[in-house]
């Protein structure tokens, strides 16, 4: 496979001061996914009152994390959600799973949406914790989040791959 170089950009859009903060992240990890239609899954974070959504999120406090799909060629955003509990929340890292569910990492503070089989329920403590986020493919519902963090400083999950794999059975002979 021969690979061109990256010469142009391809779309540019707005979305209050969201793309400023995002840009002043440290480590923004990977924040876009495409799905099998080439749509492109965008996680980060605003403080923006006026951050287009798509359903009835709104700013919960601080900074919030986004979770936005966007057509592929970038002219309309098909899915925007807003997610994050009293201080800041950061997303990280997206990805997509084998039935496009989308999962999503970041570091949160006190009050984030968790679900009652998370393998942590709580705030750990310290300036933040990292969390582990799934919502279904149609973003209505959410599957799985968890806290994931300790008691001292910040935990922070700035990354994330879902490996698909096939396991095969073999019969003892």
């Amino acid at each position: 496979m021969k690979r061109r170089p990256f010469n142009g950009l391809l779309f540019e859009t707005g979305g209050g001061d969201s793309v400023v903060k995002q840009a002043r992240h440290p480590s923004p990890g990977n924040c876009l996914a495409l799905d099998s239609a080439g749509d492109l899954h965008i996680v980060g974070f605003t403080r923006s009152a006026d951050f287009p959504v798509t359903d009835n999120s709104s700013l919960a406090g601080g900074l919030d994390v986004f979770i936005t799909k966007r057509k592929s060629d970038g002219s309309a955003i098909l899915q925007s959600s807003l997610l994050g509990g009293g201080d800041d929340e950061c997303g990280g890292g997206i990805a997509l799973d084998a039935r496009e569910n989308v999962l999503f990492t970041g570091f949160d503070s006190p009050n984030f949406a968790v679900t009652p089989d998370a393998v942590q329920t709580s705030f750990q403590g310290g300036l933040q914790d990292g969390f582990l986020t799934k919502l279904s493919a149609d973003r209505s519902q959410l599957l799985y989040s968890t806290y994931l963090g300790g008691s001292e400083r910040r935990d922070v999950l700035l990354g994330l791959r879902v490996i698909r794999s096939r396991w095969r059975r073999y019969r003892q002979l």
